[in-house]
């Protein structure tokens, strides 16, 4: 229940009236944001961002795998299948234009 401002003197019905109309427009208030939060537009909204936050990062992180891909695979390569060199400079080659490719996604494809 609403209080009245200490300054203001009124009624006890004017209270009570002013009351319920602070709870009305509280109520009306809420239910605005509510239909605002879960309307379709907001629902859009929230998948877009979510799609662009997902596409910077995939941007951000193309680039650590090409440089992740020639880290993680030189010594067991070139060490323990005694891969020459050349062969995984090209092999590694190949996976970074592979890596770089947006086109490409990792899983089962998806109809």
């Amino acid at each position: 229940m609403v209080e009245p401002l200490p300054e203001y003197s009124v009624s006890t019905k004017e209270s009570e009236s002013s009351s319920e109309h602070a709870h009305h427009v509280a109520n009306e208030r809420l239910v605005s944001w509510y239909d605002a939060c879960t309307s379709p537009a907001a629902e859009d909204a929230d998948n877009t961002r979510a799609e662009i936050r997902d596409q910077t990062i995939g941007r951000a992180n193309r680039e650590n795998i090409k440089e992740l891909l020639a880290t993680a695979a030189l010594y067991p390569l070139t060490v323990q299948r005694e891969m020459p060199i050349e062969e995984f400079e090209h092999l590694i080659s190949n996976a970074r234009d592979e890596a770089g490719d947006a086109g490409l996604k990792v899983g089962p494809p998806q109809d």
